[in-house]
């Protein structure tokens, strides 16, 4: 599937419900290629960025990187909706163990999302 707004969009509708991620959120959705990618995510294919205290997010996507990536659109889309039910979690671990800790809690966290992603990709 290639990833543009609307498949992305079609997407985000079928697994909102499942994540608990109501009509109160509103999610953006910004593409980009490797030219304007954000050098900073050097090697990730997407992120977000979430304002849960706005019900707000941001998912990022780079085309490019989807196209080389071994997963599914979906696979990667809801890869990154799941961050937004856990988010309060990776905040609660990042201040536990502190900033110079952050490969760590980091690490986890997305062990964390990518199990329930699989997981729920296998109902």
């Amino acid at each position: 599937m290639k990833a543009n707004e609307k498949n992305i969009r079609r997407i985000l509708n079928k697994w909102r419900p499942c994540l608990g991620l109501d009509d109160r959120w509103v999610i953006e959705v910004r593409l980009y290629t490797d030219e304007n990618w954000d050098k900073k995510k050097k090697g990730a294919v997407a992120y977000i960025e979430p304002n849960p205290g706005y019900f707000t997010a941001t998912m990022h996507i780079n085309v490019d990187a989807v196209a080389r990536d071994g997963h599914s659109l979906t696979h990667i889309v809801l890869h990154e909706l799941v961050h937004l039910p856990a988010w309060g979690l990776s905040m609660i671990a990042r201040d536990a163990l502190g900033e110079d800790q952050e490969p760590l809690w980091r690490m986890h966290m997305e062990q964390l999302v990518e199990t329930i992603t699989r997981a729920l990709l296998s109902r």
